[in-house]
Order: structure tokens, then C-alpha cells, then sequence
């Protein structure tokens, strides 16, 4: 099955990667903090999909991170909904946009807080599209909805900066090598 170019080996390696990120992101979610503020419960997401895109050079690794963490989401957040998908997809591809525009160009931890904070503004965005695509009523968002793409923002600021720390500690160890 090997094209002899290491090619099926390659792509195995990548899937498998992706799997340990989602069994990760299933743990994480096991022991989460009920604090009921807008994005604190998708840190760790964002986390995970930020570290995985400083550590991938495979073009769409945070979009299709994104899509098995909002399968996986979909699933286990209460209430269940394919909101789930659709918020973590747009804030995969953001963070893909930002590595291409930003990430590769300078690698500060301010910048990997931009990414984050615009993937938790995304995010928020994203769902508040949808629900005035479906018509659904949003004047609960209208109100709450600077509260809460502020808070994602920061959270996902946040996130963003302790992503390039961590990126930063396994390149520094010649663990990235073998990681993309």
C-alpha cells in the first residue's frame, strides 16, 4: 500500500496524531469546570486546535481538527445541536487563515493570542449568522452578544498565548520533527 514515498505512512501518522488530539479533547472534557461564562468550556478546544496547527505543516489541520471536535461535541455538550460543528470548523479555519497571514510570519505569543482571540470571536460570530439564517429568535443574543465575543476573546487570547508556550517547549526539545 506504500506508494514508496512514505506517503501512506505519512498520511497514518497524521490521522493517528488527530486521534490522540480528540481522545485529548475527550479527556478534557471529562473534567471540566462548570463555570458557565461564555467561553471558558471551549478553551481547552481552542487550545488544543492552536497547539496542533503550531506543530502540523499539513495545510488544514485546524479545520479538520475543528470538524472532529464538533462531531465529538455534538455529542457530549448539553444542549446537543450541529451548532457544535459549525462553530469549531469556522474557528479551525480561522486559525488556518492566521497561520498563513500571521503565525508563519512572526512567532510571538502576542500573535498566537490574536489567533486565539479571533477563532473565540469567530466562533461566537459563526453561531450568531446561523441563527439569523434560520430565523430563529436572537434577542437574547442581541443582548448578550458583546458580553459573550468579549469573553470568548479573551478566553480564547488566553489560550492562544499558552498554545505558543507550549509549541514553543516541544520544538525546543526536537519533539516537533517527527510531529509534522
Amino acid at each position: 500500500m506504500d506508494d514508496g514515498k512514505g506517503g501512506v505512512r505519512l498520511k497514518g501518522s497524521f490521522i493517528s496524531k488527530i486521534a490522540l488530539f480528540s481522545a485529548l479533547i475527550i479527556v478534557m472534557r471529562l473534567f471540566k469546570l462548570p463555570l458557565h461564562i461564555p467561553g471558558a468550556g471551549s478553551a481547552p478546544w481552542l487550545g488544543v486546535m492552536i497547539i496542533a496547527r503550531g506543530l502540523s505543516d499539513y495545510a488544514m489541520t485546524t479545520t479538520l481538527i475543528g470538524l472532529i471536535v464538533g462531531v465529538i461535541a455534538f455529542g457530549m455538550d448539553m444542549p446537543p445541536g450541529p451548532w457544535h460543528i459549525v462553530k469549531y470548523v469556522v474557528a479551525g479555519m480561522i486559525i488556518d487563515i492566521m497561520d498563513r497571514l500571521l503565525l508563519r510570519r512572526t512567532t510571538s505569543s502576542i500573535s498566537y493570542g490574536l489567533t486565539g482571540a479571533l477563532a473565540g470571536f469567530a466562533k461566537v460570530l459563526g453561531i450568531y449568522i446561523i441563527a439569523l439564517l434560520l430565523s430563529l429568535p436572537v434577542f437574547i443574543i442581541h443582548s448578550l452578544l458583546v458580553y459573550a465575543v468579549a469573553l470568548n476573546g479573551a478566553f480564547g487570547f488566553v489560550v492562544g498565548i499558552i498554545a505558543y508556550h507550549v509549541v514553543e517547549a516541544v520544538r525546543r526539545h526536537h519533539v516537533g520533527s517527527s510531529l509534522a
